[in-house]
């Protein structure tokens, strides 16, 4: 016959660990399954719901990147650049430090988990006139995701509708030239930023904003050229902001920017012989960089510590 007594431990034992369990962290809207990462750029993932000052940890395709929250419970990570590929489940776990396996089964600290995950080309659909208000029929892939209405799903004639289904045929090229999972993201429903895009599809085109190129050293200083600069660079709000830069050392500082012609120039009166640039590198970064068409620059860096 078993004891009362071990009856009402292990009673006790439930009810600690109940009370213990704390809902999943929530992400930021523009993430969930089946979405479309941005491949070959910084990747910043952030959210809300951890417990002020503890760690949280999001691996996805092989590596893990680690974030504390703030005292508001809002944390910010930034993933490596990735190769196009998935599907991939991404896990977010909240403090400890065991192994990093789906949440369900190995946080009670309320981690979360994202099913069918691709990595590819997102792009924004913006100012597509003419857009028909009907379906596409037999609009349907697994390697194509939309976002609509605050959430992703594979793409599929309920989704695809509006500015969506008027570029469908683009996103249908884009992905046969180059088999590349394509993420569609009506702009009408979403607000990304700083989420990673490629560009944005207008009137059916697809422009993709600055994109780094290359980088030289002048003096105690770094300067930027890049490509797809849309009629030439320009800063939100005036000023530039979001850029580190580092030395020898890899010390990475917050850095003054300024526009000069095609370029950006760079640096920081702490570091007096630069080496790297980082730009939107930090958690939850500010969005500064644009073209004269109003497309934001990718988040990028210019060395591979």
């Amino acid at each position: 016959m078993i004891s009362v007594r071990y009856l009402s431990a292990a009673a006790a034992v439930l009810l600690l660990s109940s009370a213990t369990r704390l809902p999943a962290v929530t992400l930021a809207a523009p993430f969930g399954d089946h979405m479309v990462l941005q491949q070959g750029v910084p990747v910043p993932i952030w959210g809300s719901g951890c417990p002020g000052g503890d760690t949280v940890k999001v691996y996805i395709a092989g590596q893990t990147a680690n974030a504390k929250s703030d005292w508001s419970g809002k944390w910010a990570v930034t993933l490596a650049p990735m190769k196009a590929g998935g599907p991939y489940q991404l896990l977010i776990q909240v403090g400890g430090s065991g192994p990093m396996v789906p949440s369900s089964a190995a946080n009670s600290k309320g981690g979360n988990e994202l099913n069918d995950v691709m990595v590819g080309d997102v792009w924004l659909v913006a100012g597509v006139s003419g857009t028909p208000a009907a379906s596409i029929p037999g609009a349907r892939s697994t390697w194509i995701g939309v976002y609509r209405n605050s959430r992703w799903a594979l793409a599929a004639p309920e989704m695809v509708t509006g500015q969506v289904a008027a570029v469908w045929p683009l996103a249908l090229s884009l992905f046969e030239k180059g088999r590349t999972p394509i993420g569609l993201v009506d702009a009408s429903y979403a607000s990304m930023a700083p989420a990673a895009v490629r560009g944005v599809i207008w009137n059916g085109t697809p422009y993709p904003g600055p994109v780094y190129q290359s980088m030289a050293r002048d003096g105690g200083a770094i300067r930027l050229r890049f490509q797809s600069a849309g009629g030439g660079l320009t800063a939100k709000a005036g000023t530039l902001a979001g850029f580190q830069i580092a030395g020898e050392d890899r010390k990475f500082v917050p850095a003054g920017a300024r526009i000069e012609g095609e370029e950006v120039v760079v640096s920081s009166p702490g570091v007096a012989s630069p080496v790297a640039v980082r730009y939107g590198y930090a958690g939850d970064p500010p969005v500064s960089l644009c073209d004269r068409a109003g497309l934001s620059a990718a988040p990028f860096r210019t060395d591979s510590w």
